[in-house]
């Protein structure tokens, strides 16, 4: 959380180690340096952020490094270590003792506790920038098709491909040489202004008071974006229209018992029988309200997984939904090495559950001394891995698992 807090790391995903943050106030910020600027975090929360990442502290403890897994370490991952730590400080005698000899200062607190407990922590704070939890009963028959019945669907709702989309029978694809992939900052990947600012990935939601988007509580709805993201950019390959529909309406309405701020699944079952509006007609907000918007457009034709919803799916099959359909939406498992991700091919083999959305846009297969890996587009802002985007080995962190694809109606 932002608004009231008295500390916050951020670590430049740049170079810098430690920049930690300081509060002067409510949504406040200050700089360690006196002649640094005091920016107002509600006012311009990117210019606070880049004051922030020019204050260089100490070098990061030994435990720290071996979780965060670099030397960098960026905003997410300070942010969830930071709220991890607040939340422990209820169950941990040792984090309690911890801000009891140190108070805040999270450098401080990094240095006097151990490796496990700093882990713990990243773990604990990453749930508010993630959230996806595999539906525990069997879903829809819709989307529960055998492998047969999948091929079968697949046939019957081929479409015809352009010359510079992905093909699977090629060692490498990626969905952004087709100019349809929405950038993380406002612009096309052709590099064309969008039709609305997407500030929804910078972790920020809108204020309707102040008309502009913050950084405030992060809420634990990746599955909302996932979902999203799969439905944009398939309706920019369909329709060739880009179209931006509102995650707030699916946190809100999907299914408000069961998906929260707290995790969820896919929400194309609610797509087939109830239509979306657009982002400018309900903003993202980060908590469930409970007025629709009068003006909904947008729904679902079709929706499947690649396989099931309980499993990795083989390479091929993958590889012909993603080129068939358009991105996927893909759960993987975010540990704290993932969200200090800053470049690179990512590998880990975790065993953790599946915990996160993200969409998968491309692959290349295995070349040299690189492994095979897929490309995928997270929803943390552009400071976050390459621009915004990933390069993730194919067997690290049951990527893939879950993943779905989805044919949009033509909205009137």
């Amino acid at each position: 959380m932002i608004r009231g807090t008295r500390w916050y790391a951020i670590l430049s995903a740049a170079g810098l180690t430690v920049a930690a943050m300081w509060g002067t106030g409510p949504g406040r910020l200050a700089a360690q340096d006196a002649g640094e600027p005091k920016v107002s975090l509600k006012a311009a929360p990117r210019d606070a952020q880049q004051a922030l990442q020019k204050v260089a502290q100490a070098d990061a403890p030994p435990a720290l490094l071996a979780v965060a897994g670099s030397r960098k370490v960026n905003r997410i991952f300070s942010s969830a270590l930071q709220e991890g730590l607040r939340d422990l400080q209820a169950t941990s005698p040792a984090v309690r003792s911890a801000f009891t000899k140190t108070g805040d200062d999270l450098p401080s607190l990094s240095k006097s506790l151990d490796e496990g407990t700093l882990d713990a922590a990243v773990r604990r704070g990453l749930k508010r920038w993630t959230g996806l939890r595999p539906p525990i009963e069997g879903l829809k028959a819709n989307a529960t098709r055998s492998g047969g019945e999948q091929k079968a669907l697949l046939q019957a709702t081929r479409r015809t491909r352009g010359a510079d989309e992905p093909d699977e029978t090629q060692p490498s694809g990626d969905w952004r040489k087709a100019k349809v992939i929405m950038a993380i900052d406002g612009k096309l990947e052709n590099g064309s202004p969008r039709p609305d600012l997407d500030e929804r990935n910078q972790g920020m939601s809108f204020n309707a008071a102040s008309g502009k988007y913050e950084l405030e509580n992060t809420c634990g709805c990746c599955w909302a974006f996932g979902t999203a993201g799969a439905y944009e950019h398939a309706y920019a390959i369909r329709f060739r229209k880009y179209v931006n529909i509102a995650e707030e309406e699916l946190l809100s309405f999907a299914d408000p018992a069961n998906y929260s701020c707290n995790g969820g699944w896919w929400a194309f079952d609610y797509m087939l029988t109830n239509k979306i509006p657009s982002e400018s007609l309900n903003r993202y907000i980060g908590r469930q309200i409970t007025s629709k918007s009068s003006a909904p457009r947008f729904t679902v034709d079709k929706w499947g997984y690649v396989t099931t919803d309980r499993e990795v799916p083989g390479i091929p099959a993958i590889k012909a939904a993603l080129c068939e359909y358009g991105p996927l939406a893909i759960a993987v498992n975010a540990t704290p090495r993932f969200s200090n991700y800053s470049g690179g091919i990512f590998q880990e083999n975790d065993p953790g559950n599946v915990n996160h959305a993200i969409l998968l846009i491309g692959w290349q297969d295995a070349s040299g001394t690189d492994p095979g890996y897929w490309i995928i587009r997270n929803s943390w802002g552009s400071d976050w891995g390459e621009g915004g985007f990933m390069r993730i080995s194919y067997t690290t962190n049951r990527v893939c698992f879950g993943a779905a694809w989805v044919i949009p109606a033509l909205a009137p």
